[in-house]
């Protein structure tokens, strides 16, 4: 599965990824300071899985 960053590009993430994993994916001090992730307008628990396509921030 993959998800859309704010700069366009694509993170590719295995099934079943939450945001806590993309920020990880990302870097591990965005990890550890990340308290919730945004899905297109809504805002949303790190814990939650994240959807193929989605655009998070």
């Amino acid at each position: 599965m993959h998800v859309v960053l704010p700069d366009g590009n694509r993170l590719d993430l295995p099934d079943g990824a939450t945001g806590h994993d993309a920020a990880a994916a990302i870097g591990p001090g965005l990890a550890k300071a990340a308290l919730a992730v945004r899905v297109g307008d809504e805002i949303r628990d790190l814990a939650r899985p994240l959807a193929d396509g989605e655009e998070i921030a």
